[in-house]
């Protein structure tokens, strides 16, 4: 019912919040251990279909998860912190995917109806529907977008490991740029590649 929803919600908020705000608290530095263990708290948190249904139709929560993910990369560099930033990140943008997919089926669905309402049966049913960020000029807002914050934590790890990515603002033109491909240990790879295929399943 719709009590015992609520109160799974407020239960939901308190989980997250307390694991954000042990991670990122002004006031204390929480120890490695504590905060690989709040990313592995997200994490099982947002397995769930019904927790990733809270957070992926709250978009400025998600943002506000994912600047906190960002945050942690720039302070906590080990490659086991990494993993799991990564691996949260992909659990929010599986909730955005999620409730972008169920926003275009409600979409469709009212589409066919208004059609079938004014006799206009001939219309394609599988047209596409513009929703979602940027809408139809593709334009995104930093601060209030769910794919500029996901970017910057998969940039994030990218230039970390691959540093040549980012060169310096300060770097002359003429500078010769590196040859050949970057050699990478197995774990840097394996965090490229995760920061890669997040990117790749952001919502569209």
């Amino acid at each position: 019912n719709m009590k015992a929803d609520a109160s799974d919600t407020d239960r939901f908020h308190l989980l997250l919040g307390i694991c954000v705000e042990a991670m990122c608290s002004p006031t204390s530095i929480q120890p490695l251990d504590t905060v690989i263990l709040c990313l592995k708290s997200i994490y099982v948190l947002l397995d769930d279909a019904w927790p990733r249904s809270r957070i992926g139709t709250d978009q400025s929560l998600a943002i506000e998860l994912l600047n906190v993910l960002h945050r942690l990369l720039l302070t906590r560099e080990t490659p086991e912190c990494q993993k799991l930033i990564l691996d949260v990140a992909r659990q929010v943008i599986k909730a955005a995917q999620e409730n972008l997919e169920e926003e275009k089926a409600k979409e469709k669905e009212k589409a066919a109806a208004q059609n079938t309402e004014e006799g206009d049966e001939d219309q394609p049913a599988n047209k596409e529907i513009m929703i979602g960020e940027g809408g139809e000029s593709g334009e995104i807002t930093p601060g209030k977008s769910l794919v500029f914050a996901t970017l910057e934590v998969c940039l994030c790890v990218l230039v970390r490991h691959i540093p040549s990515l980012n060169p310096s603002p300060g770097a002359s033109k003429m500078t010769p740029q590196s040859s050949g491909p970057v050699k990478l240990n197995p774990t840097a790879s394996h965090l490229v590649g995760t920061a890669v295929q997040v990117m790749v399943e952001l919502p569209v």
